[in-house]
C-alpha cells in the first residue's frame, strides 16, 4: 500500500467511528436508555481517546481535524 492509500485507510477508519458516535447520539436522544447505543457510545469514546487514534490521526492530521469539527457542529 503506497502513502495515499495508507492515509485513506486512516481516514475512512476515523470517518467510520464519527459515522458510529453520530448514529448512537441520534437513537440515544429518542432512546436513552439503549442499550446497543450505549455500548457503542462507549467503544467510540474509548477509540478516540486510543493510541491507535492517535497514530491515525499522525498518518492523517488534516482529516480528522475536519471529522471532529462536524462531530461537534
Amino acid at each position: 500500500m503506497n502513502k495515499q492509500g495508507t492515509k485513506l485507510l486512516a481516514a475512512a477508519i476515523i470517518n467510520r467511528a464519527v459515522q458510529d458516535w453520530k448514529d448512537a447520539e441520534a437513537v440515544l436522544e429518542k432512546y436513552p436508555d439503549d442499550a446497543n447505543a450505549l455500548e457503542m457510545m462507549y467503544d467510540c469514546e474509548l477509540f478516540f481517546r486510543s493510541q491507535w487514534y492517535q497514530t491515525l490521526r499522525d498518518i492523517t492530521p488534516e482529516i480528522p481535524e475536519d471529522m471532529m469539527r462536524r462531530l461537534n457542529g
